[in-house]
């Protein structure tokens, strides 16, 4: 059975995003998505280098008033579409993870085709998300990545600092 969900105004086959150059599935790596499994193996040491979930759920970045981009480092970067299910975020979440760590092992065995493919796979993802490609607002403006202060959004910005 393939796994479907919508986005974009039209379904994406979420399993289009999985990698064939990666190994057998790593439970304990996967199991990090789940902040509840990721914060009792991060706090038992059993991964050093992963925060515990309550570090996660206070990393929390200023969104704008209409809820369509977070800042970060004064820029602006799209949120992913709010009328994803939340079954269906966690699985694009998911690939998009999957993909990142492939693009990270393909770098080091500087394999060259392997990290286009998973280049593609990284943007297929953040794409499915809303985090790239069509907006998934009515109008057509799109900010993303630019700095705050050069976009209607700089007053609001502003008055954040101020504050």
């Amino acid at each position: 059975m393939q796994s479907r969900c919508w986005s974009e105004n039209h379904f994406h086959d979420i399993n289009q995003f999985t990698l064939s150059s990666t190994g057998p599935p790593q439970k304990h790596q996967e199991g990090l998505a789940d902040h509840s499994v990721g914060s009792d193996l991060a706090s038992l040491g059993q991964f050093p280098n992963q925060r515990p979930a309550s570090d996660l759920n206070e990393m929390k970045y200023p969104t704008t008033p209409d809820d369509r981009y977070f800042v970060h480092k004064e820029r602006l970067w799209r949120c992913t579409n709010p009328n994803l299910s939340d079954a269906c975020r966690k699985e694009l979440v998911s690939k998009l993870m999957k993909a990142r760590r492939a693009v990270r092992k393909a770098k080091s065995s500087n394999d060259e085709a392997a990290l286009a493919s998973a280049r593609s796979d990284v943007n297929d993802a953040k794409v499915a998300l809303g985090e790239r490609g069509p907006t998934w607002w009515d109008d057509d403006t799109d900010y993303n990545r630019l700095l705050v202060k050069n976009t209607p959004y700089a007053k609001w910005w502003s008055e954040q600092l101020d504050s």
